[in-house]
């Protein structure tokens, strides 16, 4: 829809610029302001007629093929087949494009309103149909299109013995991998093998990334973040043939086609040949006409018309460049209708890419141009379409109905009202503004889909009616699929006849839904003979299970192709549990070969004779099957002691952590008089399974087992096994016996892990090798705060592929955002140092930090736009912005600090930082935290290891800050006659604690500043002036000047004070006077404070001193109080030395005591009196 609205103005800006005449100027624009779409079309078939060898006509060709779903294809139609017999008097380059054009538009047109059989292009173009695939690989995700795969290095092999020969019978030698390959994920490589003699052009179409190599050469590379187009064309010379080899991102919609002309663009028959050519010729890509010849024009007259034509040229190609040249245009000359063609095609683009700023911008565009043009009817309908996405239902189904009953409404938006009814299931609405909108457009089909939609949920022969209307005039495969569905709900037909147009190629959709109609009909003769098509060209399960199906049907054996489903895809339960079943005799857990089958018994067997247990958890099993496919299994099994109403609380809502794919094999609960029952309920919370179990007492036991289909642990969008920190047990758990089981094909170089006090054992069966981890878990944990992780405390094991750092960076790489343009301020620095100061002063502090899981990178351009993001986020935008000024960076990840050794996992890092090569010299940034200053690392960063991810590899450092984190605290109080007293502190922070900066540069924290002065100073504290300085390294200094209410304690002739007024820092971090496990602290404290104490008159006779330091470990706290004999002032001074340690549960008791004399220390009054 949005497409169509920029095609609207797309001509109506044309005609406003090179039109002949004012009448057709004037003319197209009424059309186009009161939406009168019939009108529109004929302008558009006038100008191509009247135009045909101008460079417009090229992106006017699309236009006109769009106004056939208004209008009907008859006038589209007769123009497109007038140009193209004009066409051939001329055959430059731009002309030869034009006609190619032309034929895949007429033979679109002719098939879709049933005016030919659609061939026309692939007769004439003759696409390559003869091609080699490998099977769909899949190993790091998105990275795999970067990595160099065997197939690539030896191209001739995998031609000749590396792949499956497939013949492509599309109509339109258009090449949909997934019609041929299972899994459609990953990527694959196809390749084809044909005649260069005499020089020839290959044109690749596609809607996927791509890397095209043609006779070894890396030719092109169809990314984002780089060039990303629709079609691309490659010129071959000097070779006797060229070998083709495709590297094509896979999806469901994914396809390709390859289309040969000769040097000068006359199509010609591609002829397969069998040898590889003796050299590789001349390889170079070359660009689409017109091209050319627009940038020429752009280059002589730097107008704001040629702008625009390089802009409609990307469109074209689906080229996010376009957007570039709008901007362009617009900066050249301010043009309502090229802003109406930027706002559109920034939806679109946003849309296509997925980046939602696009797509915001085009909502802002066409709302600036509706407040300003009001009858501007792109911008309207944008509008329309805006509004249905945030009114309530019935808020929006009133407008809907409102718009339709003005009688004002063009065919964009009908489109808009109709979709958006029928996204909301009103029926009665829908059909109402469907029958207006077929009265208004008597000879578009697409009323005819929307009235269909309107009634196929109560009145299903009615949507047939519709849909075999539909069918009469036109074709498409979803209509035709629909009515299918239809025919077999109301008329309990096959309705294979109204798929005839499509099952001739046993790989479309529509032949399945064929043969599905045929089973349920018991046309099984019919159906197996499709079937028999569809799996010679594609090893799919489905259809092996629909084979079966029908073998059944017939009164035979289904097990053949059952089996082979199975062996296809090893992890999904049906077929695999039926043969299980009919071999076996009984159901069973798929995974019972790898079942410890003999614990629970003898545990049952002890609790029957009367055995008592002194631990819940008895036994305690996982089994992890994984496939050489990387599809995989799980099992788990587990019994359970009640020892008391504790224990029926903590399970009797019993957690399942997955929420797809569950069987309940057994949740039973047994009594020592051998009698059991199995009563649950299950429910779900935030993506988890629970089963509520009923009759739970003490003295019985709770047996729990469940099998999950489908289920591998993966590095997220790939390949790769990576288990994750699997915990054996949890906070105040024991487990007396526990045993986990991973099984993998013998050739998986699996790395297994686990805690001290496992045993992890491995042993080969037949083409698999079968890991074992034991253990048992004597004593329960409690969870204590600031203990070190939990992988220090609680059993556990980990396995993985990523063997090394290096497996798991490539996958990281693969989630990076490609490289997009952003909007960032140009920052005019003169040195390096100051750009990325000033970088990363903006990022942290002007975007709000959002938190937000690991490995979950927005594109920069996105985070720009909303104006937050997470810390990853904010490194890779910084990353990004840094690319343009030439400074090289490099993320980090930050490994968990006290982490075990073992398996490379992704829950062993907690965040990311970036590594900045600056003036010479190395700086971290660090986004953790939005008032740091550049080279300030967390206490979670400082001093951890991080993996440093560069070109060139993966380096292992050890991170530290470029500046030092510490606190210095100068002041000077006078105590008045009655307590109080007035106060001037000076406090500088620096490193971590430099957060104060934000009191500095927002005024909305002010008010937050009186507590955190009463917090670092003084609880009393009253805040009556507040300045800011800020020094070297992000150092940020504070002076505060306020009173102290009640300071000190005035008596008749008597005064006293605490010198030391409030705590350290240090005293936070007991809890309780023992612990279980060691007490970490992962910060290092340094902090000085000096303060001068004015006594009030008469207090100065006498003299005080008090030292005394306090040590724990490498950490101290010495406390100074002097002052001398006749003097006023009291001289107090405190510092703190505490490094980042970890405090065992044997020396706790003496942290304690360190704790306890700090406290006695700062309870301590000096007391003074009067001579007075």
């Amino acid at each position: 829809m949005k497409k169509i609205a920029a095609v609207l103005i797309l001509i109506l800006f044309h005609s406003l610029a090179f039109s002949e005449g004012t009448s057709s100027r004037q003319r197209i624009f009424d059309a186009f302001m009161k939406g009168d779409d019939a009108a529109f079309a004929s302008e558009i078939a006038a100008y191509i007629d009247q135009h045909p060898f101008s460079p417009e006509t090229h992106f006017y060709l699309r236009d006109l093929y769009n106004t056939a779903r208004v209008s009907g294809c008859d006038d589209a139609l007769r123009t497109m087949v007038a140009l193209e017999n004009k066409l051939p008097q001329k055959q430059d380059p731009a002309s030869a494009q034009l006609r190619r054009r032309a034929a895949d538009f007429i033979g679109e047109l002719e098939f879709t309103y049933r005016k030919g059989n659609g061939r026309r292009f692939a007769s004439e173009y003759h696409p390559v149909t003869r091609w080699n695939f490998s099977k769909p690989t899949m190993r790091f995700g998105k990275a795999d299109m970067d990595r160099v795969w065997e197939q690539e290095i030896d191209q001739t092999a995998f031609h000749f013995s590396g792949s499956k020969q497939t013949s492509v019978l599309e109509r339109t030698g258009t090449v949909y991998p997934e019609r041929f390959l299972y899994p459609a994920k990953g990527i694959v490589f196809a390749s084809a093998l044909i005649s260069a003699k005499g020089g020839i052009i290959v044109r690749v179409e596609s809607n996927r990334e791509y890397v095209l190599c043609v006779n070894g050469r890396r030719v092109i590379e169809n990314k984002a973040g780089g060039v990303c187009r629709n079609s691309r064309s490659v010129s071959v010379s000097s070779a006797d043939a060229a070998l083709l080899v495709l590297k094509l991102s896979l999806s469901d919609d994914a396809y390709f086609r390859v289309t040969v002309t000769d040097g000068e663009f006359n199509p010609v028959s591609p002829a397969y040949v069998k040898t590889v050519p003796s050299s590789p010729g001349m390889v170079r890509e070359i660009e689409e006409a017109p091209y050319d010849e627009l940038r020429t024009a752009f280059e002589k007259s730097k107008s704001a018309d040629a702008a625009l034509h390089l802009g409609w040229f990307y469109s074209e190609y689906d080229d996010i460049r376009a957007l570039e040249w709008y901007e362009t245009s617009l900066a050249l000359e301010e043009n309502p209708a090229v802003r109406a063609i930027y706002a559109s095609e920034c939806g679109r683009f946003g849309s296509l890419y997925g980046y939602p700023s696009l797509e915001g911008r085009e909502r802002e565009e066409f709302a600036r141009l509706s407040h300003r043009y009001p009858s501007c009817a792109p911008a309207r309908n944008a509008m329309l379409r805006d509004s249905f996405r945030y009114l309530n239902r019935v808020d929006g189904t009133r407008e809907a109905l409102a718009l339709v009953a003005g009688g004002t409404a063009d065919f964009d938006a009908f489109s808009a009202v109709c979709g958006y009814l029928q996204e909301n299931g009103d029926s009665k609405a829908l059909a109402g503004a469907a029958a207006a909108f077929a009265k208004t457009f008597p000879r578009s089909l697409r009323p005819l889909r929307y009235l269909a939609s309107s009634c196929e949920v109560k009145n299903p022969a009615a949507a047939l009616s519709y849909c075999r209307s539909f069918l009469e005039k036109g074709r498409d495969e979803d209509v035709a699929v629909k009515a299918a569905n239809l025919a077999l709900k109301a008329e309990r037909s096959s309705g294979e006849e109204l798929l005839s147009d499509y099952i001739d190629d046993a790989a479309s959709p529509a032949a399945f839904t064929a043969v599905s109609g045929m089973i349920e009909c018991g046309k099984y003769d019919a159906a197996k003979r499709i079937l028999m098509r569809m799996a010679a060209v594609k090893d799919d399960p489905r259809i092996l299970e629909s084979l079966g199906r029908v073998q059944i049907g017939l009164g035979d054996s289904a097990d053949l192709y059952w089996e082979k489903a199975a062996s296809i895809e090893p992890a999904s339960r049906f077929p695999r549990d039926y043969l299980t079943f009919k071999n076996g005799g009984k159901a069973s857990p798929l995974l019972e070969p790898y079942r410890n089958t003999g614990a629970i018994p003898a545990s049952l067997s002890d609790f029957f004779t009367g055995k008592t247990f002194g631990t819940s958890v008895i036994f305690r099993s996982a089994v992890q099957k994984i496939n050489r496919d990387r599809s995989g299994r799980y099992f788990f099994e587990e019994l359970i002691y009640m020892r008391g109403r504790e224990d029926i609380e903590r399970y009797g809502e019993y957690r399942i952590p997955f929420d797809r794919n569950l069987s309940v094999v057994e949740c039973s609960i047994v009594r020592r008089d051998m009698s059991s029952n199995s009563t649950y309920a299950m429910h779900e919370v935030d993506g988890e399974k629970y089963l509520t179990v009923g009759g739970l007492a003490p003295d019985v036991m709770l047996h729990v087992a469940y099998e999950v289909d489908n289920y591998s642990p993966l590095l997220a969008d790939s390949a790769l096994v990576c288990s994750g920190t699997i915990f054996m047990n949890g906070w105040d758990e024991a487990v007396d016996a526990y045993c986990a089981k991973v099984i993998v094909p013998s050739e998986m170089p699996l790395h297994v892990s686990a805690f001290q006090g496992a045993e992890v054992t491995s042993s080969a069966s037949g083409d698999e090798t079968v890991w074992t981890v034991r253990a048992k878990i004597a004593a329960a944990v409690r969870h204590e705060h600031n203990a070190p992780g939990p992988e220090r405390l609680l059993g556990w094991y980990a396995f993985s592929e990523c063997t090394d750092s290096a497996d798991f960076a490539e996958w990281y790489r693969g989630t990076w955002p490609e490289k997009t343009r952003i909007a960032f301020p140009r920052i005019s620095g003169s040195s390096q140092s100051a750009v990325v100061a000033e970088v990363y002063r903006r990022l942290s502090r002007s975007l709000s930090l959002e938190e937000d899981s690991l490995f979950s990178i927005e594109n920069p351009s996105e985070v720009l736009y909303k104006g937050k993001g997470s810390a990853e986020d904010k490194v890779f935008c910084a990353k990004r912005i840094l690319e343009d000024y030439g400074i090289e960076s490099q993320p980090a990840l930050v490994m968990r600090k006290g982490m075990p050794a073992g398996t490379l996992r992704a829950d062993q890092f907690i965040s990311v930082i970036l590594l900045v090569s600056v003036d010479g010299k190395e700086l971290w940034l660090d986004f953790s935290h939005q008032y740091s200053a550049p080279g300030v690392l967390s206490d979670a960063a400082e001093n951890a290891n991080v993996l440093v991810i560069g070109k060139a590899g993966v380096l292992q450092r050890i991170a530290h800050s470029s500046v030092s984190s510490s606190e210095k605290y100068e002041g000077s109080l006078v105590i008045g006659g009655s307590g109080e007293a007035s106060f001037r502190l000076g406090a500088s922070f620096s490193g971590r604690n430099a957060f104060i900066g934000k009191y500095a540069d927002d005024e909305r924290y002010r008010d937050e500043l009186t507590g955190m002065v009463a917090g670092i100073f003084h609880r009393s504290a009253v805040v009556s002036g507040v300045a800011f300085s800020s020094g070297m390294q992000g150092e940020t200094s504070l002076t505060v000047n306020g009173t102290i209410p009640g300071f000190a304690l005035s008596g008749s002739r008597t005064l006293s004070f605490k010198p030391f007024f409030h705590s350290t820092e240090l005293p936070r971090f007991l809890e309780g006077e023992t612990r279980q496990s060691a007490l970490s602290i992962q910060e290092e404290i340094s902090c000085v404070e000096r303060y001068s104490v004015t006594l009030p008159e008469g207090f100065g006779n006498e003299e005080t001193s008090f030292a005394k330091t306090v040590t724990f470990g490498r950490g101290s706290v010495r406390c100074l109080v002097t002052k001398k004999k006749g003097s006023a002032s009291v001289d107090v001074e405190r510092t703190v030395s505490f490094p980042e340690c970890e405090i065992e549960p044997e020396s706790y008791g003496d942290f304690v005591r360190f704790c306890a004399e700090l406290r006695a220390i700062e309870q301590m009054r000096l007391t003074f009196t009067s001579a007075k």
